[in-house]
């Protein structure tokens, strides 16, 4: 996704913004981290300026995905719940419901999907969301070298392949509460 919406020339990608005070304030050993901390703001009040700011110019395969990368996740470090907190925040103060895409969904549709979501957003789709030139980008946070090498290679959606990662048993628990999750926001996808 990022790289669909980094390739309309009418868009800004921000990359993982809460990432540097992430890793300040848990103390998480992830690849990197010193130098994310030291290249990325540690102070979420000013990254909440900058996203609010003025715009400058110009299903859990997550879990088996995370443990290749990071091994041993917390619930907390997939996002799961914050996902589901901040889909409730955003509905109660809103009286709207959030977009909610699954991303198999757009890798077995992407025009229909992108259009869709960018139909909810208020954008007009366009073309360029589907292909992009390989490589990292400027707008990749400093962590991209360690996180992103499959994202980097890609020029397309890929067609959705199903994982068959087993989710090993001492994480049974923290994907349990996940699909929880999942299957709520997922009632709620554009489809």
């Amino acid at each position: 996704m990022m790289r669909a919406w980094g390739n309309r020339p009418d868009t800004l990608v921000v990359d993982e913004p809460f990432y540097a005070f992430y890793l300040k304030v848990t103390g998480k050993e992830h690849p990197g981290a010193d130098e994310v901390m030291a290249t990325g703001e540690t102070d979420w009040r000013k990254v909440v300026e900058r996203l609010t700011g003025p715009i400058p110019e110009g299903k859990c395969e997550v879990i088996a995905s995370y443990i290749k990368k990071q091994g041993g996740p917390t619930l907390e470090d997939l996002g799961f719940v914050q996902q589901e907190e901040i889909f409730d925040w955003v509905r109660a103060r809103t009286s709207a419901t959030p977009s909610v895409v699954d991303a198999r969904d757009v890798l077995e549709n992407p025009t229909q999907i992108l259009g869709l979501l960018c139909d909810a957003v208020g954008v007009a789709f366009n073309e360029s969301m589907l292909s992009w030139p390989s490589g990292l980008r400027e707008t990749d946070g400093i962590w991209a070298k360690h996180w992103y090498g499959e994202v980097a290679g890609s020029t397309s959606f890929r067609s959705y392949r199903p994982k068959h990662n087993e989710v090993p048993g001492r994480f049974r628990e923290i994907y349990e509460r996940c699909q929880e999750c999942y299957e709520r926001l997922y009632e709620y996808r554009l489809h």
